[in-house]
């Protein structure tokens, strides 16, 4: 029997995804030559997915490894957010301080309360993060599609198969991003939730115009979904014929079941004549919509506004406040006046114009990152020009979040680095993986950046985010008591 000091003896933690990925980064600095064939065969594998396109990102082969407490980390950050941002959702609908400060227009609220309501409202979502040293923090996010999943799954699939990542100890990880099973699954919870019941093989259809460029994504979905034996095609809205007497949408005489739109809610909402058959049948529940257009609510840079002001923290709980404080940017439309800073009350715009590297503007409506200006980067004249004209535009202002750098280059020998944003997404309301990009460019926008592999040591839930995201029922009591 062991002494009582052996028994208890300490144990040095093993840190099992940075001793992967120094094993890796050896080899690749020991063979440039054979690291240069890895990259080739790698866009040649996804030109056979079909990703090889004009502007398509170069690879950086340096993997991003998640370990186990990142991804537990990551499943219970998307998971919150995806509860906070239905929130915004439903409330939308039904305050009018929330649809104001929201900015939905009257034409748009009335195209989405002819949507049937339903469970969810974000059926799949990407959170855009910039790792940091205390955890991630959100730079953007959509809830349109799950643009990016599909080429960021082939792209780990096929790094994974590679001879190079068997050799470096890589081949017994797990590819991050959501594969094109996944969303095929996907499919079939909604169609089994919200479809007729007396359908067990719906005919799909994905939403876009024919003048339109085919997208690979949509392309390996349809594959998928035909290998399970469904009909499955892309379809015009302008070729849809509705009719009414029997409640069925028709594409030519197949009857369509499942819709999943590649277009946008603005387009939806400005283009509705020649969406009409297909908004009719969706108001009359003659046909199931995937990606719902009551995503809409949420997805602009005002829904920021409204998560960090402190005036809107009583719709939500004490644990979802602490979330939004940790993860969110704080967000405010560029408007003369004062509003609250941190627990501070301040004058907006000569706040942000004394302090440039906190801030960024951002143009338009939208929470990407094609019209971004970072007051870290420009000299104090420019920035104050950039404010004023922010002002004039009523255009965001959000807190500048540093973005972190990945490892590159060890080929070369080498250890620069290269910013890096990590996209996780969700498939109904749970975490399903990421994909991530690497930039020189302290604003990483999807031209001009290279793709990242992301692969997984462990820690995802064994449910997998289908079933855990499936609705929760009140069981039956097992014992009754006696009066």
């Amino acid at each position: 029997m062991p002494a009582p000091q052996e028994r208890f003896a300490k144990t040095s933690r093993v840190n099992k995804a940075g001793n992967l990925l120094h094993g890796w980064c050896r080899l690749a600095a020991s063979e440039p030559n054979e690291l240069a064939r890895f990259n080739h065969e790698l866009q040649a594998a996804l030109s056979d997915y079909g990703f090889a396109v004009a502007g398509q990102p170069p690879l950086e082969l340096t993997p991003l490894i998640l370990d186990a407490n990142t991804v537990r980390e990551l499943t219970r950050h998307v998971r919150s957010l995806c509860a906070i941002f239905e929130q915004v959702n439903k409330l939308a609908l039904s305050n009018v301080a929330f649809l104001r400060r929201l900015e939905i227009s009257p034409s748009l609220e009335g195209l989405l309360r002819r949507e049937p309501e339903t469970r969810l409202g974000l059926e799949f979502a990407r959170f855009d993060f910039s790792p940091q040293a205390g955890g991630v923090r959100l730079v953007s996010f959509n809830f349109d599609a799950p643009r990016g999943a599909l080429l960021g799954a082939s792209l780990q699939r096929e790094y994974l198969l590679h001879e190079f990542s068997a050799r470096s100890g890589l081949a017994r990880l797990q590819p991050s991003a959501p594969s094109v099973a996944l969303l095929a699954d996907l499919f079939m919870a909604v169609w089994r939730e919200r479809g007729r019941p007396d359908n067990s093989r719906p005919n799909i259809a994905i939403l876009d115009w024919r003048e339109a460029q085919p997208k690979p994504g949509q392309e390996l979905l349809l594959e998928e979904l035909r290998a399970r034996g469904l009909e499955a095609m892309r379809a015009d809205p302008r070729d849809f014929t509705y009719r009414r007497e029997e409640q069925r949408l028709y594409l030519g005489k197949s009857q369509i079941d499942l819709v999943y739109r590649g277009l946008p809610v603005q387009d939806i909402s400005v283009r509705r004549l020649p969406l009409s058959a297909f908004l009719e049948a969706l108001a009359d529940g003659a046909v199931t919509l995937v990606n719902g257009l009551r995503s809409r609510p949420a997805c602009g840079p005002a829904t920021l506004e409204v998560l960090t002001s402190a005036e809107f923290a009583g719709f939500f709980t004490a644990a979802e406040n602490e979330i939004k404080a940790r993860l969110l940017p704080w967000t405010r439309r560029l408007v003369a006046g004062r509003t609250e800073y941190l627990g501070r009350d301040v004058d907006l715009p000569s706040f942000v114009a004394q302090r440039p590297e906190r801030f960024v503007i951002k143009a338009g409506n939208g929470m990407g990152s094609e019209d971004v200006s970072v007051g870290a980067l420009m000299s104090p004249e420019a920035w104050i020009a950039r404010v004023e004209q922010g002002l004039r535009h009523s255009e965001f202002v959000q807190e500048f979040v540093a973005p972190t750098q990945h490892s590159c280059a060890h080929a070369l020998g080498l250890a620069s680095g290269r910013n890096l944003l990590l996209s996780a997404f969700a498939v109904r309301g749970e975490y399903a993986g990421c994909s991530a990009q690497c930039s020189d460019d302290i604003v990483i926008r999807s031209q001009g950046s290279s793709m990242v592999p992301v692969l997984e040591v462990g820690g995802r839930s064994k449910t997998g985010p289908i079933e855990a995201g499936r609705p929760t029922r009140k069981r039956k009591p097992t014992h009754t008591q006696p009066n």
